[in-house]
């Protein structure tokens, strides 16, 4: 073992003798903060990390050790590498081998002995595909071999009914160019020219690796994704990635595909492909669907690898939809966190398909549960969309407010509520809506709230966005007061029929008591007075008595209570101003009359979120007023 860690060492005294045969950057110079003998020590520790990680070792360490010496290298490798640089080409190299020898002691089918193993492999594969030109050309090879056998690649088995664009059943659809159109371009590049290999033969360790690369669908996106992580900072705009990854284009080619075929596998579960290239198992397709939003680090890539996962989808499976959403979801919010502007992931939003389109769909569907699953990825993700998707996301649901706030099923009405009270308006307290509804249902007044609030000190900026947050408000405010109101009529018919069973059940409590009286002066007065009564009536009066006057004093202490606000009228002018039935469309068998029943309870449970939203806000101790800087927390959704 000693004999193999001083061999070690060896080769990197020979890589540091050997001549620079290419200019050396300006920071690889000698760094004066970064000593010699502490660059020395870091390659001490790195070549007794390479040695001991050798499978030739009889017995290899804990998967923890392991992976411990793999971050070290690892850690090494990134901090050190300078393409131009023969030094750091030699620790590439030497890993490389490193990665090639594991890769061998597993076997030919199997590329690592774990996931964490595969990354590592994937890292410094990637790291020699931008080092070194010779080994570029191998990978190539390997790719253009496997991309002219067209078998590899199967079109997902959609049905017919649930087949993208069948998504789009729409009077005026918008334009569904298929997933193959956009990949059109990629497909058309050209072969490249024969290669005539110059050195050493590759060993045949090596070779196994490199064609592992191709055969592996999980081993390949991995190598993908670490690449375009490694070149990011050398990015500043789209354009760049072609000039700073090699052969951009062909890579990303690949890997849209294995995006696009994973995508439907997810929800389908068909099983791995009877192939030879790019087969992915089971945690393969998982290891796709995760790594795929660093395809859209390049924000053009945005839009397609969105419609890859649309295109699979069948809109009439909850199970595919359920999928589809949950993908959308993490995919967004890590696009959010990488900074990337989340329209790229629209194009033409009023023109061509996108997922704002696919929203407004779901929300069409009959389905309970797929209708329950958008509404909450709708919760998850409006936080974060930017002002222009929040606002096509709200038109969708203004066309639909009706249909799911009258809902049947009560999760269905649930978290629509909740997303009218904490995710329409995110940033910014609910007093500054001077909600109409909020006054009428939560008892709040938005302006005596405000009353103590400097608008003066606040910049054009943020009056703007206060203004605009209303305006937009207003739309949903007035469709929920049209509701209040039709409740409000609806309840005062109910509450003259009361009145009139009341004044009903009183007449017959005098009646019977005036048989009462009859009876206990003459009893033929009261045989007759039996005799009178139903057939279903009880034959004893003073039990009929008693059940009468039960129900005319039940009656009389439920009667309804409606509150009269002075802004009663204002409410009903701005009702009538709108035309808020345009917002409800009528089909067979959905008319509104199927759905008006449910108006009294859901305004109960809208005035209970309402209330809930209001009961979190803090007050300031001075004013008694909200503390309208400090929003109350959105609680947790869960399906």
């Amino acid at each position: 073992m000693l004999k193999f860690t001083d061999s070690i060492r060896q080769i990197f005294k020979d890589t540091e003798r050997r001549p620079t045969k290419e200019v050396v950057k300006e920071s690889m110079k000698d760094d004066p903060s970064l000593t010699a003998a502490r660059r020395a020590k870091r390659r001490s520790f790195y070549a007794d990390a390479l040695a001991a990680t050798y499978p030739n070792v009889p017995v290899r360490d804990s998967d923890d050790k392991e992976r411990a010496k793999q971050k070290q290298i690892l850690d090494f490798l990134l901090s050190s590498y300078d393409a131009e640089n023969d030094e750091s080409h030699g620790h590439v190299l030497q890993a490389l081998d490193l990665c090639s020898r594991l890769s061998a002691t597993v076997g030919p089918t199997r590329v690592a002995k774990t996931q964490c193993e595969m990354s590592f492999v994937a890292n410094v594969v990637a790291l020699g595909y931008l080092s070194d030109g010779s080994i570029r050309r191998h990978i190539l090879e390997r790719l253009e071999a496997a991309k002219a056998k067209h078998e590899w690649f199967v079109l997902p088995r959609r049905s017919s009914n649930g087949e993208y664009p069948k998504w789009v059943h729409m009077a005026h659809p918008p334009s569904a160019a298929s997933f193959e159109s956009y990949l059109y371009e990629w497909s058309m590049i050209a072969t490249l020219p024969p290669y005539e290999h110059k050195g050493p033969a590759l060993s045949r360790d090596y070779e196994a690796l490199l064609d592992k690369l191709v055969e592996d669908g999980e081993f390949y996106m991995l190598f993908l994704t670490t690449l375009l992580t490694q070149c990011r900072r050398r990015v500043s705009k789209d354009d760049d990635w072609k000039t700073v990854v090699p052969q951009y284009d062909r890579l990303v080619y690949i890997g849209l595909r294995l995006v696009y075929e994973c995508a439907y596998e997810t929800w389908a579960m068909a099983g791995p492909a009877d192939r030879k290239y790019f087969v992915c198992t089971a945690r393969g397709v998982k290891t796709v669907m995760l790594h795929a939003p660093q395809l859209m680090l390049n924000s053009k890539l945005a839009y397609v690898v969105i419609q890859a996962l649309l295109e699979v989808t069948n809109v009439h499976n909850e199970r595919s939809v359920g999928h589809c959403l949950h993908q959308l979801e993490e995919w967004l919010l890590r696009l959010d966190e990488a900074g990337i502007d989340l329209m790229a992931t629209v194009r033409d939003y009023d023109r061509e398909f996108s997922w704002i389109f696919a929203m407004k769909l779901l929300l069409l569907s009959d389905h309970m549960d797929i209708l329950k699953k958008t509404l909450l990825f709708l919760y998850t993700i409006l936080p974060v969309l930017p002002e222009t998707l929040r606002v096509l996301i709200m038109r969708v649901l203004l066309h639909r407010h009706f249909d799911i706030f009258l809902h049947w099923n009560h999760d269905v009405r649930r978290f629509y509520h909740h997303i009218l009270v904490y995710r329409l308006v995110p940033g910014l307290h609910r007093a500054f809506l001077l909600s109409m509804t909020d006054s009428l249902l939560a008892k709040i007044d938005g302006e005596h709230e405000l009353s103590f609030f400097d608008y003066d000190a606040l910049s054009p900026h943020l009056e703007s966005l206060i203004d605009q947050e209303r305006a937009k408000w207003a739309f949903f405010d007035v469709l929920v007061l049209s509701l209040c109101l039709r409740e409000r009529q609806r309840a005062h018919e109910a509450n003259k029929e009361q009145r009139l069973a009341c004044d009903l059940a009183e007449a017959r409590v005098k009646a019977l008591k005036k048989d009462l009286r009859a009876c206990q002066q003459s009893r033929a007065s009261a045989s007759f007075a039996r005799e009178c009564m139903s057939a279903n009536a009880l034959t004893d009066v003073d039990e009929k008595l008693q059940l009468e006057v039960d129900e005319w004093t039940k009656l009389k202490a439920s009667l309804p209570y409606l509150r009269v606000t002075p802004q009663d009228q204002e409410f009903e002018v701005a009702v009538a101003s709108a035309n808020y039935l345009k917002y409800f469309t009528a089909r067979e068998g959905h008319e509104w009359k199927d759905i008006a029943s449910y108006t009294r309870t859901s305004l109960l449970e809208y005035t209970a979120v309402l209330q809930g939203y209001y009961a979190q806000c803090p007050r300031h101790p001075m004013t008694g007023r909200f503390d309208v800087d400090l929003l109350p927390a959105a609680p947790e959704l869960t399906f």
